[in-house]
């Protein structure tokens, strides 16, 4: 259930400070890490919005 909060984000934009020294290479994994967190937001929010359909069937 990790994916459905995003957990992480703020760490893997500290250690992102921490690992890289190259300005390109920081700034790559930054937008990486938001394109991971925006694809968990909304695999989360479509996991909800299918089991809420689930639950209110039964």
């Amino acid at each position: 259930m990790a994916w459905l909060a995003g957990i992480g984000f703020t760490m893997s934009m500290f250690v992102t400070g921490l690992a890289f020294t190259n300005k390109n290479d920081i700034e790559t994994a930054k937008v990486a890490i938001l394109i991971a967190s925006s694809l968990s937001g909304l695999i989360g929010y479509f996991y909800l919005k299918t089991l809420t359909k689930i639950l209110v069937k039964s």
